[in-house]
């Protein structure tokens, strides 16, 4: 006899289910709602600039630049780029003056898996050998970023094959023009660039950032004309790091970040009755690292495992002043507050972060901003 089936079971589970489509489904609207990014139009661009940071407008275009300039800056003999091997798309083959194969994988971020692609080209063009080279040298594999991941250097680390590391960046050196620069991260040896652009080849970020979502604007409303220049100043430096930034509002605050724990700051609604009553009502909240707390051991730019990772903490950037402006001369300190916590458990003046900044003569509120933004970068 056929087993029964009881049908109010069923009917509970299906409700069951349905539920759960619909919480996740709101989870996504809402989410839709309260998180906005910069919507990036598709570039036809060379660059791009984010308040004084400039970059490649896109990796297509940061290809072109190095394709076209390859015999200038390696010395290289360009063979080609975007070819399909076995469904692997190499970025650029090139070979030496003396048919030395080399690789090229080129990323305008920084990636994990860089080091993983080379590899698999590395192994699909010895087998077919296709292109006029010495396949008796080894094949160089160079990969090309504008900063390394702590994975990429534990990949290259167990790795039987050899990679070159080379960083770049875009500066504007000798009379405003702009240069690649490029550095071989393990030997030190640099190249640089002069890249050619018009003012039509120029991507400015910031003509593209999100409104200004209404509870920021009830924050400032009770500040100076100058004090809410310099709180927008400072949605502008993060929403114009990277475009994966999301602006994530909240009925008192606003996070910028991705999702619920990947967040670099914050900018809050002040209950204190003393800071309404100087007109001064939100407070900045930044994620940096806690100077005194190391969580484990990682590896250095020459691979070696030498330096320390820090936890982040959520501080509270203090000043005796209600105008931000001033914080770099009166800065106090940024105040620890622990996960669910309200309250801070431990202070740190600015000369406390000296060891994560590089330029210590130029710190200052942006300085710490810009710590928040690049230590938000290393956790994606």
């Amino acid at each position: 006899m056929p087993r029964q089936i009881r049908y109010s079971k069923i009917a509970k589970d299906i409700r069951h289910i349905v539920a759960q489509q619909e919480n996740l489904h709101a989870k996504a609207r809402q989410r839709a709602v309260n998180g906005q990014a910069i919507r990036m139009p598709p570039l036809n661009k060379l660059v791009k600039i984010s308040g004084n940071t400039w970059q490649f407008a896109n990796e297509t275009a940061l290809e072109d630049f190095i394709w076209d300039n390859l015999n200038v800056i390696f010395d290289l003999i360009p063979l080609e780029r975007q070819r399909s091997i076995n469904g692997e798309r190499c970025d650029i083959i090139s070979v030496s003056q003396n048919k030395q194969l080399v690789i090229f994988e080129l990323k305008n971020s920084q990636d994990r898996g860089i080091v993983q692609q080379l590899t698999r080209y590395y192994a699909n063009l010895v087998k077919e050998k296709l292109f006029d080279a010495d396949y008796n040298q080894p094949v160089k594999l160079i990969a090309v970023t504008p900063n390394f991941h702590k994975h990429n250097y534990i990949d290259r680390e167990y790795s039987k094959l050899s990679f070159e590391f080379i960083e770049f960046k875009i500066a504007i050196k000798r009379d405003d023009k702009l240069y690649l620069e490029l550095k071989n991260v393990d030997t030190g040896q640099t190249w640089e660039s002069q890249i050619a652009y018009s003012s039509e080849g120029v991507h400015n970020i910031k003509d593209h950032l999100p409104p200004i979502p209404s509870v920021l604007a009830k924050m400032i409303e009770p500040c100076s004309p100058e004090q809410k220049q310099i709180i927008l100043q400072v949605r502008e430096r993060i929403l114009c790091f990277h475009e994966r930034i999301q602006e994530i509002k909240g009925a008192t605050f606003v996070q910028y970040g991705r999702g619920k724990t990947k967040i670099c700051a914050e900018i809050r609604a002040n209950n204190s009755v003393e800071m309404r009553n100087m007109g001064f009502n939100p407070t900045l909240y930044l994620y940096l690292p806690i100077p005194d707390r190391r969580t484990s051991r990682t590896l250095s730019n020459d691979g070696s495992n030498k330096s320390h990772r820090h936890s982040l903490g959520r501080m509270k950037i203090c000043s005796s002043s209600k105008d931000w402006k001033t914080l770099p001369l009166d800065f106090s300190v940024a105040a620890y507050i622990p996960p669910g916590k309200r309250s801070s458990i431990g202070s740190y003046s600015m000369k406390s972060f000296d060891p994560f900044i590089l330029n210590k003569a130029d710190c200052d509120l942006n300085t710490l901003i810009d710590l928040a933004l690049q230590s938000w970068l290393n956790k994606l």
